[in-house]
């Protein structure tokens, strides 16, 4: 059965044990599901509990994968299809379904390879050799194989990821009789996965060795590797593995009724735990069936209470009765799951049966299907298909070691190449230092020329900033010298004084715009200088500091949407006169307006962190929106000056700005913050 057995154990390769700790792990995923408002988080959370799921509640599995697909399709994410598809074979090969999880697999190969996701390709092409390993087409399960390996073998720290693929090649070896083959490939695989301290996979390979050590009749290295993994197993509380090493061990004790009875009956039980309808539960009632036909031929009994207590019949008639019907549920089972290497065998165990009981006619056509199958599974043919495909990976190997062989040759090359042109280098090195010093009198004259003329601007620059301190100080303190003779001293003025007081106050402030204007505009001429210093910044500091900054009127609401607590990772400065510039706009155009209100929202999208901020007031024209960030040269700080402030501060941090306006419902900025590869902007 052992070939059942391996395929079960490779399904279980890509999903976790229903041990207590998974359990603990499904359960605290499903919590973190509830929570989580992230579209691609949620993908990637519904995908690792399709595979937890898997040996647990294939339905559920089912389930996780068809929302992975629904949400990345949803959000028109690549990886999360392929993720989707990739999940769905996974469970149809699990479930006995290899056929339908063809077609899964290859859409998967097919989207992995597009975006370059070696992983999930690798991940594809292993789950594609269990398709066809599970309808026994073994050339093409290894020809799949070894190309997932050839993958695998390339990325870094993938102890785990080769691990599987070289004992899903040992599994081929082993199903084609090749033992030495398959033994070699196994203790490959078990020091991988050593190296990936993944104690189930340790067991799993474990289990594989010591069955391949029994078919080679070495039955004490055999049993020796049993029981290390059924120990394993037991620790791990792997039920799934527990009954498929007793299995094994039945086998193995085949002629010990009593130890074997005992193995088989455990597994049995085993299984029904996990599934009622499992087939691997009349696969091995299909092994207690042979055990019956061996203790018929022997004549052996056992004692009434061990029979009582196994449910085994106590006549020879009845043994082979239920040992008949055993193996056909078992025949069923197998013909279900496309196990023709556990089916061939079961057929010539049905007709030795059939044989004893005198059904001579059935036992020959059915010893006759026996030697069919056996001899279309291990076809010369087939064999002769598995070696190619092991050829054509040597040979890529030694291609590849050829090729690596000329790139050292060619560096040796460019090394002496290289060497060549360093002395070449030197001489004219020589050369241009004679001709250098010969120039440098020249170069020294346009210097001192050159520092002149910095002095020069540096003198300038510092008169233009005493004619500009000149000039916003002379009109504040006339300003403040108005205000406080119109407060201090109202009764000692005419009305003419009066009015040509108060056009001196508009005077002063004009001149005192128009000095603040020429400030501005040359401290804009100087953005190419800026340099920000970026940090995580939480958004709901920012905001806090932009309302008490701003000092909205009560009637205006300023409100924030930010469930995930999320931060933006840029300069705080240049951040903070964004948020105040816009933030004010939107409060000033509420003056006239109603339960007025400004609201930000904050969410985070694959590549970008979006804030928007939006308000309830008469929106804006298409024109207005239109030119509100247009990229133009500035004249004047009278008209809109802020917005193009704005623009520049955002170029400066990698944030892109979009608008959107309706009239009568209000506007609403969106300001989207680059995020760099794998960052996360949650607190």
């Amino acid at each position: 059965m052992r070939g059942v057995v391996l395929v079960a154990f490779a399904l279980f390769l890509f999903a976790p044990a229903k041990s207590q700790h998974g359990q603990r792990l499904v359960d605290s995923l499903e919590t973190k599901l509830k929570a989580t408002h992230n579209d691609t988080l949620k993908a990637k959370l519904y995908s690792r509990l399709s595979d937890l799921y898997i040996d647990i509640d294939q339905d559920q599995a089912l389930h996780y994968a068809d929302s992975v697909m629904q949400l990345s399709t949803k959000m028109k994410w690549q990886r999360g299809i392929a993720d989707a598809k990739l999940a769905f074979g996974n469970v149809y090969n699990f479930n006995g379904s290899p056929e339908k999880a063809v077609g899964y697999l290859k859409d998967a190969i097919a989207t992995y390879q597009s975006i370059a996701y070696k992983r999930g390709e690798g991940m594809s092409l292993y789950a594609l050799g269990q398709s066809y390993e599970r309808t026994s087409d073994f050339p093409q399960a290894i020809q799949y194989y070894f190309q997932a390996l050839q993958i695998q073998e390339t990325l870094p720290d993938n102890h785990w990821e080769v691990a599987i693929c070289l004992s899903a090649i040992s599994v081929i070896y082993y199903l084609q009789r090749d033992y030495e083959k398959s033994l070699d490939y196994s203790f490959k695989a078990l020091a991988k996965k050593e190296l990936a301290k993944n104690k189930t996979s340790i067991a799993n390979e474990l289990y594989n060795i010591g069955d391949t050590y029994s078919h080679m009749g070495d039955s004490a290295n055999a049993a020796t590797y049993n029981l290390k993994a059924l120990a394993l197993f037991d620790q791990l509380g792997n039920k799934m593995g527990q009954a498929n090493v007793c299995s094994s061990l039945g086998k193995l004790f085949r002629k010990n009724y009593r130890l074997s009875l005992e193995y088989l009956d455990r597994a049995r039980k085993i299984y029904l735990t996990v599934s009622s309808h499992s087939p691997y539960v009349a696969i091995t009632e299909g092994q207690l069936g042979q055990v019956f036909v061996d203790m018929v031929k022997s004549g052996d009994t056992l004692s009434l209470a061990f029979r009582n207590k196994h449910q085994i019949p106590t006549s020879n008639q009845a043994l082979l009765n239920v040992g008949e019907t055993y193996i056909q549920h078992a025949l069923e089972a197998c013909r279900e799951i496309g196990d023709k290497d556990t089916e061939y065998i079961f057929y010539g165990d049905l007709a030795e049966l059939q044989a004893l009981k005198g059904d001579h006619k059935n036992a020959f056509l059915n010893f006759k299907l026996y030697h069919h199958l056996r001899d279309s599974l291990y076809s010369q043919e087939n064999k002769n298909k598995i070696a190619a495909v092991e050829g054509q990976r040597e040979v890529a190997l030694r291609d590849k070691e050829i090729e690596l062989n000329k790139q050292t040759l060619a560096t040796q090359r460019q090394q002496q190449i290289t060497l060549l042109a360093g002395l070449a280098f030197l001489a004219v090195t020589g050369l241009l230092l004679y001709r250098q010093n010969r120039m440098r009198k020249v170069a020294n004259e346009k210097l001192q020329t050159t520092n002149h003329a910095l002095d020069e601007a540096n003198k300038t620059k510092a008169k233009f900033f005493a004619i500009l301190s000149h000039d916003l100080r002379g009109p504040i303190a006339r300003l403040i010298s108005f205000l406080h003779l119109q407060k201090e001293a109202p009764d000692m003025l005419t009305p003419q004084q009066v009015q040509l007081h108060r056009q001196k106050i508009v005077d002063a402030a004009e001149t005192l715009l128009d000095n603040m204007e020429d400030m501005l505009l040359w401290s804009k001429s100087q953005m190419d200088q800026f340099h920000p210093a970026p940090k995580h910044i939480a958004i709901d500091q920012l905001f806090q500091q932009t309302k008490e900054a701003v000092g909205a009127p009560d009637h205006i609401a300023l409100l924030l949407t930010n469930p995930e607590n999320l931060e933006v990772y840029a300069d705080e400065n240049f951040v903070r006169a964004i948020l105040y510039n816009i933030t004010n706009n939107a409060v000033t155009a509420l003056h006239a307006t109603t339960h007025a209100k400004v609201e930000w929202k904050a969410w985070q999208t694959e590549n970008n962190l979006v804030l928007s901020i939006a308000d309830n007031g008469p929106g804006m024209s298409a024109e207005a929106l239109a030119n509100m960030f247009k990229n133009e040269t500035v004249t004047s700080t009278k008209h809109g000056f802020g917005s193009h402030i704005v623009k520049d501060l955002a170029h400066a941090i990698q944030c892109d700005i979009e608008t959107e306006s309706e009239t009568g419902k209000g506007t609403t900025v969106y300001l989207k913050f680059a995020q760099s590869e794998g960052s996360d902007h949650s607190r």
